[in-house]
């Protein structure tokens, strides 16, 4: 079993809370959802549609981030899809924050 690779995606600070962000990490485009101190990555590509969640809306109080393009619902902290017309879950990568800085763990390609 191959351990995740620990990538920075950018200082704490630099992530407003309740605001999706897009980071690329090489060809992986991301989505980073930080609601107060907790931060979600999953894939940035809705699994329904040609189309971005960063660019999509957050809604904290129901833990779900929604496709802009078609509506589909996402659970930002599973990835779970639990809103049609999306059928497929998001992946999901680990975080940890290191001396302020927030890093995502990828799988090796």
């Amino acid at each position: 079993m191959t351990s995740a690779t620990w990538i920075p995606l950018g200082a704490v600070a630099d992530f407003p809370s309740e605001a999706p962000q897009r980071r690329d990490v090489g060809d992986h485009r991301l989505c980073v959802v930080r609601v107060g101190d907790d931060f979600h990555v999953l894939d940035d590509l809705c699994t329904h549609g040609r189309s971005f969640l960063s660019e999509g809306f957050l809604d904290v109080e129901e833990g779900v981030l929604e496709c802009a393009l078609h509506g589909g619902l996402f659970d930002f902290r599973d990835g779970r899809a639990v809103g049609t017309p999306a059928c497929r879950d998001l992946a999901v990568h680990p975080t940890k924050i290191v001396e302020g800085v927030l890093h995502v763990g990828l799988d090796p390609v």
